[in-house]
């Protein structure tokens, strides 16, 4: 699954997504999802009613996750 959106003929990655997107993209469900926010592995905010996850934190996320996996090594 990509963020990727295309508008016109470019591409492009969006800053925010919402909860759904973003545990797609992670491969996780809803109570680990709200579990890696209350955690702080994840920044979110609310807009309005909708909640917002900045793909900068997730793709943070990643990388601290391969780097752990790394050092298990």
């Amino acid at each position: 699954m990509s963020a990727r959106q295309t508008v016109g003929e470019r591409s492009f990655e969006p800053l925010l997504v919402k909860p759904k997107v973003a545990w797609k993209l992670l491969g996780c469900g809803n109570t680990r999802g709200y579990e890696l926010l209350a955690a702080g592995e994840l920044e979110s905010f609310l807009d309005g009613r909708s909640r917002k996850i900045t793909m900068a934190s997730i793709h943070r996320f990643i990388a601290r996750r391969l780097e752990q996996g790394r050092d298990q090594m």
